[in-house]
């Protein structure tokens, strides 16, 4: 590989277009983050290359190289697996070779389940991508875990440059001295431990990608609940409509004025908008998770069921144990304990002594929230169950009255829009329930607000 990679470079050097190439660079490091992970291996021979190649005062980035091999037909083609509606080249966290080739595939086909939106998040969603990708070049790079005092020899070493570079100018050494000062006063041994440390970065980037999780079921959710809400707005448009003709009617007999006309007509067109603003919703929702996940905007995957939050599962709930839970896999607090671990500075460890303490509070107080939200949309489960049966029951009643001849047409169809009402909302009430639930286990595995 070495071989060839020299002879190569060789080649572009004799032809003169690495300037050309140079240029391409960024362009090309975002295409193989989005698609070509089998050169890691490759890239790793080429920074030993690289170095060996500074050390003989050829500066020629090896991202040239690279650059080069972009336009092999072979890695413009994409990769193998993906379903005609998903991205085929999304921006993918892993590696092909840490993911089971069944695993890639249930990620890459047509189909979301709720099962996989956590590795979706993981793989796909562009925040939470670009984040692990970034965190694995730092670490490359070796960004983390940087020496304090080397850092602080730095400011030292770069104030006597500016002096000796100075050669005696009073205004330039002025300058090098205004500077100095200024990083001087702006270093902190604590700040630079922090700002390098692999262990704050990594829980940094785990509580953005369990928030996106979340943030992406609940969203799942708003989407199924909203669809519900248009099947309500369908049967509220119907009776509008119904209502309108009605006083149409009556107008044509003098039973009803221009006004009932006009407040009739314009419920009905109200509730026309509300429907069309019901599929704007519904639209708008579907592109922002397809996108979060890896699908192209305009694609059409199946989406995934919302489970069932049981009675049971809610009330066999602890608080006290979750509780407990809560404070130990709190991300906010487990990266403000880090800090303090980091620290020296004793106004720095006493600052985050405090905050910590109010951490814990405020964790304690998020949870019994979550929980109390919990129980009432239990509670209004139960609510919406019992207007559902009350609604059953009306309906029935209606329509035993049709065919006695004690009800009418207009009578039994109101009794059956409400009964359609009552069960799209107890579908509504069970959906809140499951948020609730979800929201709640989201705060005990480590999503308690703490700040």
């Amino acid at each position: 590989m070495l071989l060839f990679q020299e002879f190569l470079i060789g080649k572009l050097l004799r032809n003169g277009i690495v300037e050309r190439l140079y240029g391409f660079w960024h362009f090309i490091q975002a295409y193989f983050r989005r698609g070509i992970y089998f050169l890691d291996e490759t890239k790793s021979s080429m920074d030993f290359l690289e170095e060996k190649m500074k050390k003989k005062d050829l500066v020629l980035p090896i991202s040239c190289m690279i650059a080069s091999l972009a336009f092999t037909p072979t890695f413009a083609a994409g990769r193998y697996g993906f379903s005609e509606n998903v991205d085929t080249a999304p921006m993918q966290t892993s590696y092909e070779r840490e993911r089971s080739p069944e695993e890639w595939a249930s990620l890459r086909d047509n189909t979301i389940s709720w099962e996989e939106i956590a590795d979706l998040v993981h793989e796909y969603n562009p925040t939470v991508s670009s984040l692990w990708i970034n965190f694995r070049d730092s670490e490359r790079r070796g960004s983390y875990n940087v020496d304090v005092e080397a850092a602080r020899a730095q400011v030292e070493d770069a104030y006597e440059k500016a002096m000796a570079a100075a050669n005696g100018n009073a205004v330039a050494e002025a300058l090098a001295e205004m500077q100095y000062q200024s990083n001087s006063s702006n270093f902190s041994a604590d700040s630079v431990a922090q700002n390098s440390d692999r262990e704050l970065a990594k829980l940094s980037i785990e509580q953005t990608e369990k928030n996106s999780v979340e943030t992406v079921k609940k969203s799942f959710i708003s989407r199924e609940n909203t669809i519900l809400q248009k099947e309500i707005d369908a049967v509220n448009l119907e009776d509008r409509k119904s209502e309108k003709e009605t006083a149409e009617r009556k107008k044509a007999i003098g039973q009803a004025t221009e006004i009932d006309v006009l407040t009739a007509k314009t419920a009905a067109d109200q509730a026309e908008l509300q429907l069309a603003s019901d599929d704007g919703s519904i639209k708008k929702t579907s592109e922002l998770l397809q996108v979060s996940l890896g699908w192209k905007a305009d694609a059409n995957p199946v989406f995934p069921s919302i489970p069932e939050t049981t009675r049971e599962s809610v009330e066999q709930i602890s608080l006290s144990e979750d509780t407990k839970k809560a404070l130990d896999n709190n991300l906010s607090l487990q990266i403000s304990t880090r800090k303090l671990n980091l620290s020296e500075g004793e106004a720095n460890r006493e600052s985050l002594s405090r905050t910590i303490e109010n951490q814990k509070e405020k964790i304690q107080s998020d949870l019994l929230s979550r929980y109390q939200s919990l129980k009432e949309a239990l509670d209004a489960q139960s609510q919406a169950i019992l207007q559902e049966e009350n609604a059953k029951k009306a309906y029935e009643k209606a329509e035993r009255g049709l065919k006695l001849g004690s009800a009418s047409v207009k009578a039994r169809n109101k009794a059956k829009n409400a009964y359609t009402i009552a069960s799209l909302e107890k579908r509504q009430a069970d959906l809140k329930l499951t948020e609730e639930y979800l929201d709640y286990q989201a705060g005990v595995n480590g999503l308690c607000t703490a700040d």
